[in-house]
């Protein structure tokens, strides 16, 4: 291989095990494939391209960018898993240019504020702050033991990690305790700690009655939705609110419509109070004080239909009163045949 090699390609073709100039025929698909392979980030790729671009199959001009961005358009549309596949990719190249002391700082937040699941405490313990030997340790736990066995032997792992003092004083509760504890690290001594005194009472048997707090709720709890945490190309944290908002605009067009039949019933409901009251009020006949259009009105007089007056006051209850003669005296009534009282009402 010639000394004006550049550094990429010389290591594409030593991994794949062929020369440089037999790298540069294989299609971009197997490139891809062994970049994965090599672990290498999107800065490393960028450079292999660059540096080899006059002889690899890229685009040359504008036209056949065109044409190869459609034709994978074409078929994202055709074969939905594309879409899928593509944008997993790229989150890879993002993930992959973390480092540990990255991802461990990330888990301490993520950890402190609750938002870590039981099985995440576990797996991170070994990732992320264990070494090889912790590693080995977890993946034979994984295939030889389940549920409560599984969790008490991670316990007991933690637990040699700590101050002895730290066994002697919770070694009883960790034989059948439910709940993992965090990794041996100074950053989880608290998050340690108050876990097992939310936990006072024995587990019995592996079930817990109440989930600890310092752990995220399990979906049906009434936890509600957290919205994951991503990172962008430049490798910057953002909420996706995505969900979110679609969502909120569900809700929105679903309460609208909710509303819309009892506004239509509404106006009906109004459109026929108005036709029942008439042109006009107080027009036509009355008697007794009721309106065709409806009720009695206020102030009207239950004698005549007048108003300005009440019935005790009405003139034309008087001016029908029997007139009485010298020639034929009538006793007046007693209150016992019915005598009305002139200072009230019916």
């Amino acid at each position: 291989m010639s000394s004006n090699v550049p550094v990429s390609l010389a290591e594409m073709a030593k991994h794949l095990g062929t020369s440089a100039e037999e790298v540069l025929r294989l299609p971009p698909e197997l490139l891809h494939e062994a970049m994965r392979e090599m672990g290498w980030s999107a800065a490393q790729k960028a450079r292999f391209y660059v540096e080899n671009r006059p002889a690899n199959a890229h685009p040359t001009s504008t036209t056949e960018a065109l044409r190869e961005y459609f034709e994978k358009a074409e078929r994202r549309g055709l074969q939905r898993w594309r879409a899928t596949a593509e944008k997993l990719e790229a989150e890879r190249n993002v993930l992959w240019r973390e480092t540990e002391v990255q991802q461990r700082l990330m888990f301490v937040d993520r950890a402190k504020a609750s938002l870590l699941y039981p099985e995440d405490v576990i797996t991170g313990t070994y990732l992320l702050f264990g070494d090889d030997a912790a590693r080995r340790f977890y993946a034979g736990v994984l295939l030889r033991k389940t549920g409560l066995d599984r969790v008490v032997a991670h316990n007991f792992f933690v637990s040699s990690k700590l101050d002895e003092s730290f066994v002697n004083i919770h070694g009883d509760r960790l034989v059948d305790f439910a709940w993992p504890l965090f990794p041996p690290d100074a950053n989880f001594a608290a998050l340690n700690e108050k876990l097992l005194s939310e936990t006072n009472e024995p587990s019995g048997g592996g079930r817990q009655v109440n989930r600890p707090s310092v752990f995220r709720p399990a979906s049906g709890e009434g936890a509600g939705y957290t919205a994951p945490v991503l990172m962008d190309g430049n490798g910057q944290q953002y909420v996706d609110l995505s969900e979110i908002e679609s969502a909120y605009l569900t809700l929105q067009q679903a309460v609208a419509a909710s509303r819309q039949p009892r506004q239509d019933a509404t106006q009906r409901s109004q459109n026929i109070s108005q036709r029942g009251r008439g042109s006009g009020r107080g027009t036509g006949s009355r008697r007794g004080g009721r309106a065709r259009g409806g009720g009695i009105e206020p102030g009207t007089c239950f004698t005549c239909g007048g108003r300005g007056h009440k019935a005790n006051q009405c003139p034309s209850s008087a001016s029908e009163q029997p007139k009485t003669t010298q020639s034929s005296p009538q006793k007046a009534p007693t209150a016992s045949q019915g005598a009305v009282d002139p200072n009230g009402g019916f």
